[in-house]
Formats: structure tokens, sequence, C-alpha cells
């Protein structure tokens, strides 16, 4: 996966240093890295259709839906004290995913946009917010449903 910055692309993968030590979010995280690269190999292998991008706006909807979920679950009920402003930033997210998912003017467009988004969202979100919980969060504290039976069943926070 490649980062915009001012001096260029930057690889970002997944690393045990992005850890956050609890099994079920940390293969969240590393699911979000997958998403990218095959965001990244449908553009690499030729154009981008309605197919493949209606399936990359579900999963990705349904991993960050789920995902959010799964860490404000434990958050609220945690000693962690900056839960609002955690879940700030999830609505933040969920919001600019919103409007790239419905407002370009290309499905290639509307692609790169959220590959970017994320590349550089998920990197920067787990190492200045998810660090903050990892040092109490235990796996027992989180809910390790797929992120589809956890959607089904969520009671509103």
């Amino acid at each position: 996966m490649f980062f915009k910055s001012k001096s260029g692309p930057i690889k970002i993968q997944w690393s045990e240093d992005m850890a956050v030590g609890v099994p079920s979010l940390d293969d969240d995280h590393k699911s979000f890295f997958e998403m990218v690269e095959s965001i990244r190999r449908i553009q690499r292998f030729g154009s981008v259709n309605n197919w493949d991008f209606d399936n990359i706006k579900m999963i990705l909807s349904e991993y960050v839906e789920g995902h959010f979920l799964r860490e404000e679950l434990f958050l609220v009920k945690g000693p962690y004290n900056e839960y609002v402003l955690h879940k700030r930033q999830h609505d933040s997210f969920r919001s600019k995913l919103s409007k790239f998912l419905t407002t370009a003017s290309s499905i290639e467009e509307n692609m790169e946009e959220i590959a970017l988004l994320v590349e550089s969202w998920i990197p920067n979100h787990i190492q200045k917010w998810d660090f903050r919980y990892r040092d109490w969060v235990k796996a027992e504290d989180v809910d390790p449903r797929p992120l589809g039976l956890l959607l089904s069943s969520r009671s509103r926070l």
C-alpha cells in the first residue's frame, strides 16, 4: 500500500508494531490494509467495473461499521476516558468515506479516493488513538464474533 506524502508515495503495510494485542482488533486492522491492497490490485490489472466497485463498497462498509462497533462497545464500558473523542474520529471517517462513495465523477476516481483515504487514515488512527487503549484492553473485553454477526445483533451505543 502507498501513503501519499509531500515527498511522494510511501509503502504502508501492516506490521506487528501496529498491534494492539487483541487478535480480533488486530485482524480487523489487517483487513483494512488487505482491502486497500485489493483496490490497488484491481487498479493495476485493468479498468474498474461496477461489480468491483460495488463489492469494495460493501466489504469496506461492513468493515468500517463492524470494526468501529467492536471498538466502541468495549471503549464505552472500560476505563478509557476518551470514548467521545475516539468515537468522533470514527464518525469523521464514516462521513469522509460516505462522501467518497457518493460524489466522485467516475468509479476509477472513487476507488482512488477510497484507497487514499484508508491508506492515510488507518495507520494514523491505530498509532494515535488505538494505542491509547492497548495497555488496558484484554481480549475478553472485546466481542470476537465476525463483523457480520456483530452488526446483525448490535445494540446501538
